[in-house]
């Protein structure tokens, strides 16, 4: 009788510890499981991210794309007006110097013979400020135009400036996918592997104590 509990006690006890292997596997199969959905998401979120900035940066080309011809004639008028301005400034220093110059002869040059010289010299004066005004003029007129190009091009500008910061945003999740991220699921491996070390110790054990009892 007591042979047969001793039995009865040995496969008992047998089947308990051929439970907890059991337990011991599947809780290391579920961890490793976890970690490789951990991996696919991290994938998955990596990829979407690769994919978000191509659509971004392939928007903001297409918009810049949309600006060459505007920016092409604004950099052209953005010439014109500093070659106009230069002109200018030319005009004017000689109209200056000019006016000194008639001013200082006005009182000799009206009372002598050669006062015919001096209106000559008077009405040159004026057609010199005549072209001084038509210049100044081109100059305000390309201006107005640079002004209505920017204006153009501000929405499509705006949208570019936007389409940027959001670029910069994705960026850096994609950034941290890449580093602290893959850091989580490196840890969690490490963990994984302890544990798995620490299970197959405790699986070895159940089976050494299993074949010792038998």
């Amino acid at each position: 009788m007591k042979n047969l509990i001793d039995k009865s006690d040995k496969t008992l006890d047998y089947l308990s510890k051929s439970d907890v292997a059991y337990q011991m596997t599947m809780a290391l199969s579920n961890l490793n499981g976890h970690y490789k959905n951990e991996i696919n998401s991290y994938v998955k979120e990596l990829q979407e991210s690769i994919l978000q900035i191509e659509k971004i940066k392939n928007e903001i080309s297409l918009h810049e794309k949309t600006l060459e011809p505007q920016n092409k004639t604004f950099e052209s008028l953005k010439h014109d007006v500093n070659y106009e301005l230069l002109l200018l400034e030319r005009l004017n220093n000689t109209f200056i110097q000019d006016s000194k110059l008639l001013t200082e002869l006005n009182s000799f040059l009206e009372d002598s013979k050669d006062s015919g010289r001096f209106y000559e010299k008077k009405n040159a004066l004026a057609n010199l400020l005549s072209e001084i005004k038509d210049v100044e003029k081109k100059v305000l007129m390309k201006e107005l135009e640079k002004e209505n190009i920017l204006l153009e091009m501000k929405p499509i500008v705006k949208k570019i400036e936007m389409l940027k910061y959001k670029l910069n945003e994705v960026e850096l999740e994609k950034h941290f996918l890449e580093s602290t991220k893959i850091h989580q699921i490196a840890q969690h491996e490490n963990i994984s592997d302890q544990k798995d070390e620490s299970e197959n110790i405790d699986i070895e054990e159940v089976i050494d104590t299993d074949v010792t009892s038998k």
